[in-house]
């Protein structure tokens, strides 16, 4: 239980981190949480993307729809 509660902090604390930048509406904000050799598939988009420039692009759109993140079920899967 020690490791899965860790991870299940730092989860917490990412998502929380993120959700804040989202508040901001600032997409070059939102955009410097993911790494520069991020790859990710966005919620509202069918376009693949991968890198800080392709995210800040997708939440300069993302933004205006006003997101707000909740946490409503929490579940530590590990996968390393």
């Amino acid at each position: 239980m020690g490791n899965e509660q860790n991870f299940l902090e730092i989860a917490r604390e990412n998502f929380q981190m993120w959700n804040e930048a989202l508040q901001t509406k600032d997409a070059k904000k939102v955009s410097l949480l993911y790494s520069e050799d991020n790859t990710f598939h966005p919620t509202m988009s069918g376009d693949f993307k991968s890198g800080q420039k392709d995210a800040e692009d997708y939440f300069e759109h993302f933004l205006l729809k006003n997101p707000f993140g909740k946490i409503v079920e929490e579940k530590v899967q590990s996968l390393g």
